[in-house]
Order: structure tokens, then C-alpha cells, then sequence
């Protein structure tokens, strides 16, 4: 049977022109895998290991969920203008993975 992402959470207001740390919570079965990418307005993509958006795609690749949840942080930067951010949560079928009715 597959494994379910069933939620997940980040604040979702305003962000600083200063910048911030949001923490998220991807929510599901135990071993669900997931990959998680963040995409800016200038096409810029984060970089989880640096914490910083970089011109390379990159993503957080084939997570793995324990205990329900997977906890994790995004920083943002500081901006001189308002900055657009698209979230992407892929539930990875190739490791028998699927997102909740939706």
C-alpha cells in the first residue's frame, strides 16, 4: 500500500523586507519520501545546503518521514522589493509515495 503525504505547514505571511527563518512541517506516513523545491521570482532556486537561492536548480531530494513528520527550515533573504516565492512538494511515487486527497 502507498505511503501519504497528508499536510504541510509553513507560515504563510508576509516576509520582511529584512528577511527570515520559517520552519515547515512536511506531514505523513512513516516512510513517505518527498522532495521539496522553492523557487523564487527571478527563477532562482533554494539551495538547502547552503540556505541560500542560487541560478542551479537544486531541491531538498527524497526525504524520508519518521514519526509523522519532517521538520525543516527555509531562510529567506532580505529584498529590496517585493519578492515572490513558489512552493513546490513532490510526493516521490517511485518510492510507493502519493499526496493525499486534495
Amino acid at each position: 500500500m502507498a505511503k501519504v503525504i497528508k499536510n504541510f505547514k509553513i507560515d504563510l505571511s508576509s516576509i520582511a523586507a529584512a528577511g527570515a527563518t520559517r520552519q515547515f512541517n512536511v506531514i505523513g506516513d512513516d516512510g513517505a519520501i518527498f522532495s521539496l523545491e522553492i523557487k523564487n521570482e527571478d527563477g532562482y532556486y533554494y539551495n538547502f545546503s547552503t540556505n541560500t537561492f542560487t541560478a542551479t536548480h537544486k531541491r531538498l531530494k527524497n526525504k524520508r518521514i519518521d514519526g509523522g513528520v519532517y521538520n525543516g527550515s527555509i531562510t529567506f533573504p532580505a529584498v529590496g522589493d517585493n519578492d515572490q516565492y513558489d512552493i513546490y512538494l513532490y510526493a516521490e511515487s517511485m518510492h510507493d509515495t502519493v499526496h493525499a486527497k486534495y
